[in-house]
């Protein structure tokens, strides 16, 4: 009974998306003027590759932002050096996912934009892609993509899955259709048990495993050594405080303790590397009576700069490798925190507020280990700068990275066996 019923939810989804496709071409259309799609490559959003198929076996892998993302990475790289015959395709959604990935692009890999959950643009993309494994990552899972993934009878794989209470509850509400979607994956890799948990309450058939999470797997962001070495030059014998993918509050804090830090230590110098680039105007009114640089401007630091703005994409690495410590972004907001291993696998102490939900157990594992520190204010962040005290975490921190990374190997044994070692030769043009 309860599959009649996810069907049956599942097609009034199915007739909702056809009904959003008539007008989804002028609704992307909107969206490339608004800067939310990228003016060249939307068409993919709607079945259109713009990109030849590689011969051989493809592993499709999907993940929704940019942070999602680039945690990729790790299971590429993994699969890659077992199945070097294999090749990937990655999706995701937004602009500055593609853009920072393709800065950051394993080898025998191509990125696309997600096509809408709509029945004809999906089975465009599969027409024309044909992959032999499907990889969905944490949170964003399209349920007609995955109902007509499966009856193609390809083999898809739940991943670094995460699904806090208030996930759980708003899912639940629509229980018969998740239970049929879940039921679609041959195997559900958790992050933690609370997902686990979660996921198994559905009442699906799979038990579901806990392998953590993918984050400190990922290999580090790509950094350009000559701009690295430049910088390093411009800034020797500086303390460097960096402020990574910030948002409004985290720079309220940190510039209100940079202020205070400048009266016993004149020549440090603070980065704000903000979230969203355009912020610039912004930024700009909050640092009044500091000497500010700015990356988009083609300046680079010199002896009076005090202030660093880094709005450009693709160069986190660049600033996560010149800086001591790094404050992560979205900790002091409803933002609720952004991935802090990124930091950690380039050597940069992990400093961040109170609010950590979207990387609560990653959060809690590193503050447990000694190997972050967190603050509640910039009183705190002031006296944690003055002291160095960043300077104790590195050990720790780097101790639980190699850790957490090699409990994903059972899993990457377990998907390399769903690759099928021959394929047929197949090769499509766009069209």
């Amino acid at each position: 009974m309860s599959n009649l019923i996810g069907s049956l939810y599942l097609g009034a989804y199915r007739c909702v998306t056809w009904l959003f496709s008539l007008m989804a071409k002028r609704h992307l259309i909107k969206r490339v003027k608004r800067g939310k799609e990228d003016p060249i490559r939307w068409c993919e959003k709607r079945g259109k590759p713009t990109i030849i198929r590689p011969q051989g076996p493809l592993v499709w892998l999907h993940a929704v932002g940019l942070g999602e993302t680039l945690a990729l990475r790790g299971v590429i790289d993994a699969i890659s050096r077992v199945r070097p015959d294999v090749n990937f395709l990655v999706t995701s959604s937004t602009v500055a996912s593609a853009r920072t990935f393709a800065k950051n692009l394993p080898d025998r890999t191509v990125h696309q934009f997600l096509p809408l959950d709509v029945s004809r643009y999906i089975n465009a993309f599969l027409d024309h892609w044909a992959p032999d494994l499907v990889l969905w990552s944490e949170q964003d899972i399209w349920p007609n993509f995955i109902d007509t993934t499966a009856r193609r009878k390809v083999p898809q794989v739940l991943i670094n899955a995460r699904m806090n209470k208030a996930s759980f509850d708003k899912k639940r509400k629509s229980m018969p259709v998740f239970r049929l979607i879940y039921d679609h994956f041959d195997l559900l890799s958790a992050q933690d048990v609370a997902t686990a948990n979660n996921i198994q309450a559905f009442g699906i058939k799979r038990p579901v495993r806990v392998d953590g999470s993918l984050k400190p797997f990922a290999p580090p962001l790509d950094v350009n050594q000559q701009e690295l070495a430049l910088f390093k030059s411009l800034t020797k014998d500086r303390r460097i405080h960096l402020i990574a993918s910030s948002h409004a509050k985290t720079e309220t804090v940190a510039i209100d303790a940079f202020r205070d830090v400048l009266a016993t230590h004149p020549r440090d110098l603070l980065i704000i590397a903000p979230r969203d680039i355009t912020r610039l105007e912004t930024i700009l009114p909050t640092l009044h009576g500091l000497d500010v640089g700015v990356r988009s401007f083609d300046q680079t630091p010199n002896a009076r700069t005090q202030v660093y703005i880094a709005d450009t994409f693709g160069e986190m690495g660049l600033w996560y490798s010149l800086a001591n410590s790094a404050v992560i972004g979205g900790t002091f907001s409803d933002v609720e925190g952004h991935n802090p291993w990124e930091a950690v696998q380039l050597g940069c102490a992990v400093i961040h507020g109170p609010r950590t939900l979207n990387f609560e157990n990653d959060y809690a594992l590193l503050d447990q280990a000694g190997a972050a520190l967190p603050i509640q204010n910039a009183q705190d962040l002031s006296a944690l700068w003055r002291s160095e005290a960043w300077r104790d975490t590195l050990g720790a921190a780097q101790t639980l990275r190699v850790g957490q990374a090699a409990k994903m190997n059972d899993l990457i044994t377990t998907l390399v066996t769903m690759i099928p070692v021959k394929h047929a030769t197949n090769a499509k043009d766009p069209k």
